[in-house]
């Protein structure tokens, strides 16, 4: 039976109740901190305004118009105070970088200000007024600012009705007043909750969507540089290889090499065992040349039947050593494949990684290639050097 969707944002707070989404806790934290940021920001000056106008404007009569009028002034003196550190707070994350892990738990001490601000304004305006709007506008604000688990909310949200039910009960003194408010106020948290709770799946919709985005990016980028068929770099990969060792032998490394490869008269391979056997023949010389390189080593499909390789930290002496006992390798691999048994020999030319030229791959490269020509011009199945570096 198929799930109604109407159940599907219940599903995904289920989910993320279960722990399967971790890696959102510092997305969560940076989000807060910064929607705190703006809400101190905006409300410094507001709630200074408050203090000011209750302070030079507010006609009072009786002794109950006079504890209203203080206890607003008090509640907005302290709320500008605690934003004030808040802002300075944030400020010192932004610039200091604080660990995330000791923010997580004080990130709801901004929540427990708007909601004691909130209901304690509500309950202040009892004096002199059933009016609950305060208490209103911090369930409400409490789910526009900050991003919250379900289950956190509906914690915050059943401690936020507790407090404005023991204000509205101490300091209004109408029964029926009171009862009204505190139906009211299970309205106001109940909007609250569910505003959280939207904004919550959201939230996750758009995370999951943007992790979709970014893996099948990680995926094009790593199809924009493999070779299909072997899986190994193609040559937009092996350009990206061979210029940050460029760049690493420009800063003072050590020599490095580069060597070109050609397996010997692969046309008869396809000929005999058909393009499917040619592919498979490739493949297993992709995974022969794997196991016998360095784990540092780079290795790429130039195109056809040629192979390249990088050699990082390797004099020509050595790259010649190693080269040889690829040769050696191949021309004693019998391949054992469905098409049946192949055996294959591969030529190779040999060039030490320029760092002094302006474009030193394109020269070493074309080194590499004449020394493979020579090689196959001297009889295949042998290893040449680059000219210049017999001279």
């Amino acid at each position: 039976m198929k799930p109604v969707s109407g159940f599907k944002p219940l599903r995904r707070w289920l989910v993320h109740a279960a722990g399967r989404h971790p890696q959102l806790r510092d997305q969560v934290l940076e989000a807060n901190l910064r929607r705190l940021s703006i809400v101190c920001a905006v409300g410094l000056p507001v709630s200074l305004a408050h203090v000011l106008i209750f302070w030079s404007n507010v006609p009072v009569h009786t002794a109950a118009e006079m504890l209203w009028r203080r206890g607003i002034m008090d509640a907005h003196t302290a709320l500008s105070a605690v934003m004030l550190v808040f802002l300075a707070a944030a400020y010192a994350v932004r610039r200091y970088g604080l660990r995330s892990a000791w923010l997580r738990p004080l990130q709801y001490a901004p929540m427990a200000m708007i909601v004691l601000a909130g209901g304690a304004i509500a309950g202040i305006d009892q004096l002199v007024t059933p009016n609950i709007t305060p208490f209103l506008v911090a369930c409400i604000l409490l789910a526009v600012v900050f991003l919250m688990h379900p289950l956190a909310a509906l914690t915050v949200y059943a401690l936020t009705y507790v407090l404005f039910y023991l204000a509205i009960g101490a300091l209004q003194t109408e029964p029926l007043i009171v009862l009204s408010n505190r139906v009211n106020g299970i309205t106001a948290v109940g909007l609250g909750f569910s505003l959280s709770f939207m904004l919550w799946t959201a939230f996750l919709r758009r995370s999951e969507q943007q992790a979709r985005i970014e893996s099948q990016q990680r995926k094009l980028e790593q199809l924009a540089s493999v070779d299909p068929l072997t899986g190994l770099l193609n040559r937009r990969g092996f350009e990206e290889a061979v210029a940050t060792e460029l760049a690493r032998l420009r800063r003072g490394g050590s020599r490095s090499c580069l060597l070109l490869m050609d397996m010997d008269h692969f046309k008869r391979i396809n000929d005999e065992f058909g393009h499917p056997g040619g592919d498979d023949v490739l493949r297993s010389l992709a995974t022969l040349l794997q196991d016998n390189l360095r784990r540092y080593d780079v290795l790429a499909r130039w195109g056809g039947e040629e192979f390249i390789m990088l050699f990082p930290d390797t004099s020509l002496d050595q790259g010649l050593e190693i080269t040889e006992k690829l040769r050696g390798t191949i021309a004693e691999t019998v391949f054992e494949l469905d098409c049946g048994a192949v055996s294959t020999t591969a030529t190779f030319g040999l060039a030490p990684l320029s760092a002094t030229d302006s474009d030193g791959f394109i020269d070493s490269y074309t080194e590499a290639d004449r020394a493979l020509y020579t090689a196959k011009q001297g009889g295949r199945n042998r290893v040449e050097t680059g000219a210049r570096l017999a001279s």
